[in-house]
């Protein structure tokens, strides 16, 4: 009988824990600021009693609780897990301010995961994180942006600013020094080994919208006189298969692979056609000398080439269309070896012994040049 009894008593325990909260239980906790436990208990309301006063505590106390453990800085797993399952209830799915509260956590989460765990591990939770967000534009470039300062090879940067880079917002977003730099790094690994404008503009357009590539167009531009010649080729490549107007940039570029190491192929013939246009226009061609004069070394990879054919071919066809540039170029090779000058960066044509080997049986240049060269050679440790 006794134990009868114990287990009713017991029963009626269980029955009492459990007994749902009421609208007036919730009040209470509202006002008690006991925003977790609400959240536990607001579900207990049958569903055909969730009215708007019901919605409102609830989307408060979740609101409130997210300040609360920003502000204490309660980034436990349970915390955690627990945020995640309320970012799931339909009613706070939708809820603007709740979201704004949940990116201002997310993104403290994180950069206090990335002090303590590794980077893989943040980076999953924030991107678990991400999926039941709103995916505010804002929260997300924050968040890639801490990820890239974490570990730029490894962040998943597109992840959360995909969207973003492809709206009409992309001008503003696509200023940021390091979604630039994604960029051009997600890119040209992209299009390495692709070199038919439709197929590169293709990569271009499956990244960003046009507002963002508006932007990233602007910072390649300045690229295309860049010493280093890959940096050159990326920009020219993307900015001309979208056909950017690139006026005098576009004449340095071409002419400058034309004298560094041209090979076969649309970019060849495209250079070639285009610096016979430059010789016709005499202001052009004089702007585009000046130019080529200023950079130091000067370029002439083209005459390291084992192929003598091509090396004399091209001399003849530069001395044609930019004879100025020519004559400037065999003047700073005569001074250098003479030591007439100043040159501190060494040697500023590197190859110009290349050059006068290969055109030694041709009429450029003219006898007066080679006679000063040989005479000078005679003193110069031959290379």
């Amino acid at each position: 009988m006794g134990l009868i009894l114990l287990g009713f008593v017991l029963s009626l325990s269980t029955v009492a824990n459990t007994t749902p909260y009421t609208m007036e239980d919730l009040v209470g906790l509202e006002q008690e600021k006991a925003h977790k436990e609400l959240l536990r208990h607001a579900h207990d309301i049958r569903p055909s009693r969730r009215d708007a006063s019901w919605k409102k505590i609830l989307e408060n106390a979740a609101s409130s609780y997210l300040i609360q453990q920003t502000e204490r800085g309660d980034f436990s797993k349970a915390t955690y897990e627990f945020i995640q399952e309320i970012s799931a209830w339909p009613t706070l799915m939708k809820e603007a301010y709740f979201h704004a509260k949940r990116d201002a956590y997310s993104l403290a989460y994180l950069k206090h995961c990335l002090k303590i765990e590794e980077f893989s591990s943040c980076q999953e939770k924030t991107r678990r994180a991400w999926m039941l967000s709103n995916n505010n534009r804002d929260a997300g470039v924050s968040l890639a942006e801490t990820l890239a300062d974490a570990n730029e090879k490894e962040a998943d940067i597109f992840f959360f600013t995909r969207e973003t880079l492809q709206s009409e917002f992309g001008t503003f977003y696509c200023r940021r020094p390091f979604l630039l730099k994604a960029i051009r790094r997600s890119l040209h690994q992209e299009i390495l080994g692709e070199n038919r404008p439709p197929q590169v503009t293709a990569k271009i357009d499956a990244l960003m919208g046009t507002s963002c590539f508006d932007v990233f167009s602007r910072s390649l531009k300045g690229d295309l006189e860049n010493a280093d010649g890959q940096v050159r080729d990326f920009a020219y490549k993307v900015l001309s298969s979208k056909s950017i107007p690139l006026g005098e940039a576009e004449d340095m570029y071409l002419t400058r692979y034309l004298l560094d190491a041209p090979t076969p192929g649309r970019i060849f013939n495209l250079a070639w056609a285009k610096l016979e246009e430059i010789s016709r226009d005499h202001k052009r061609r004089e702007i585009l000398v000046e130019k080529l004069k200023a950079i130091d070394p000067l370029p002439d990879t083209l005459f390291r080439s084992n192929d003598d054919l091509k090396k004399k071919t091209m001399a003849r066809f530069l001395y044609r269309t930019i004879p100025e540039f020519m004559d400037h170029y065999v003047e700073v090779c005569l001074r250098f070896l003479s030591g007439d000058g100043s040159f501190p960066r060494g040697n500023p044509t590197i190859h110009c012994n290349e050059f006068f080997k290969a055109t030694e049986d041709l009429p450029l240049p003219e006898q007066q040049i080679r006679l000063r060269y040989s005479g000078l050679k005679r003193f110069v440790p031959q290379e």
